[in-house]
């Protein structure tokens, strides 16, 4: 994160195993958002808490000291769970019935305007 007065700018990296900023490389850079704090009560150590939660997305919001800064995230959970789904019937849950039958429960329970065949 890099902080500032009236914005920050929150850096998601494509590398994970990095710790701390001490080998920071912007080439590896996979999303910046830019998001603008707000004061809060306070807090003595860092503390990041979930808000908002929905099935598909939750306001993350770091809080230190007075001041909170909050992004939210999100994902396609029914893209990413029928993408899982065709990945796992072309392996071993593809030779079972139980598997289709797991996979037409879900479709069969979960409401969708559009699904890809």
């Amino acid at each position: 994160m890099l902080p500032d007065k009236d914005q920050w700018t929150v850096i998601f990296s494509k590398n994970s195993t990095s710790w701390g900023s001490f080998s920071y490389d912007e080439k590896e850079d996979a999303l910046r958002v830019t998001v603008k704090p707000a004061a809060d009560q306070n807090f003595d150590t860092l503390t990041y808490t979930f808000d908002d939660v929905k099935p598909d997305s939750a306001v993350v919001t770091l809080r230190w000291e007075k001041v909170a800064v909050p992004f939210r995230v999100s994902v396609d959970v029914k893209a990413v769970t029928l993408k899982s789904i065709r990945n796992q019937l072309r392996s071993v849950g593809g030779f079972s019935w139980a598997g289709y039958d797991e996979a037409a429960n879900w479709c069969l329970d979960t409401p969708t305007t559009s699904r890809k065949r």
